[in-house]
């Protein structure tokens, strides 16, 4: 046996063995915890802990416990020396906000959920950046993260349309979006270059609360703004699909859809527009969209009719989309 050999042998036998944690406290904490014991559970784990310091979901647990039982300045401690483990836990992140945020410490609440948005590139740090308590507290940094991801969210889900702008709806990871101003909008404009006389804009909203049907009302801006009388309320729609047929859109400068709701949360799997080459692929199109009963033979006639004036103007477009 070499000199180096021997030498890890002898530090071996002489260095103090490290206590095994006692998951005798862990135990009874977790049983506490379970019978919403708090200020038992939170003694346990911090039993626990002087043997296992490193535990991280102890020392998270350690917090919960504390928060629970009403000691919020010891959770708020516990938490952040758990955060020193895992600074980028989102998790973690999001429970220590929402603790800073029973506090009113709402910057500090903001920061969290900021970080925590930041690691998982939106979710629900995202959507809590959104709570109406924390508007004034938010900085320039937390407006920018949170219109960036949910700008991203939106442009991915569109077809034959380019985002302008957006308001009031926050995005939630996959296909959910907050709805979190009395007056949520989001403006749209065609992509590509228009011709035809018709075209079809596809809307694919689900609510998450099957109580509650989103619809809301399409804004079109033929060079004259948004105005009421130049709106549409979006039909229900039973699958989740609305379609609206947009008449002279090559005069359509842009469209905004306003979905109705306040602090609701809707499934947006997206929103297309199809141009439709001629005027009978355009009635076509539409007869294949909807019912018979909807769209019956005498409607499509005074469409066609309408459609082939050049004078048409943007109240008649809107009245034909809205037929």
């Amino acid at each position: 046996m070499n000199i180096k050999a021997r030498a890890r042998r002898v530090l071996r036998a002489i260095a103090p063995r490290a206590e095994p944690a006692d998951t005798a406290q862990r135990e009874l904490g977790d049983a506490a915890r379970n019978r919403r014991d708090w200020k038992a559970a939170a003694t346990h784990y911090t039993e626990y802990l002087r043997r296992a310091p490193r535990d991280f979901g102890i020392r998270v647990q350690v917090g919960h416990a504390l928060k629970e039982g009403g000691l919020l300045a010891e959770a708020d401690d516990a938490y952040a020396r758990a955060l020193k483990l895992r600074p980028r836990d989102a998790d973690l992140l999001i429970n220590f906000g929402h603790l800073k945020k029973m506090r009113r410490q709402f910057a500090a609440a903001a920061e969290l959920y900021g970080q925590a948005a930041e690691v998982e590139g939106g979710g629900h740090g995202l959507a809590e950046l959104g709570a109406h308590e924390l508007a004034p507290h938010l900085t320039v940094a937390h407006r920018k993260l949170r219109d960036r991801l949910t700008k991203t969210a939106l442009s991915y889900r569109l077809s034959g349309l380019r985002l302008l702008a957006h308001s009031g709806i926050t995005w939630l990871g996959g296909d959910r979006f907050s709805l979190t101003s009395g007056d949520p909008w989001v403006e749209l404009k065609l992509e590509t270059e228009v011709h035809g006389p018709m075209g079809l804009l596809t809307l694919q909203i689900e609510p998450d609360d099957v109580s509650w049907r989103p619809d809301g009302r399409l804004y079109l801006d033929y060079a004259d703004g948004y105005r009421d009388d130049l709106s549409l309320a979006l039909p229900e729609s039973a699958d989740g699909s609305v379609v609206v047929p947009l008449v002279k859109a090559h005069a359509l400068r842009s469209l905004r859809w306003d979905p109705d709701g306040k602090d609701n949360i809707i499934r947006f799997r997206g929103a297309s527009y199809v141009e439709s080459p001629d005027l009978d692929h355009a009635l076509t199109g539409l007869r294949g969209r909807f019912s018979s009963d909807a769209v019956p033979d005498r409607g499509l006639v005074a469409i066609r009719r309408t459609l082939l004036r050049e004078d048409l103007s943007a109240h008649e477009s809107v009245g034909v989309s809205a037929r």
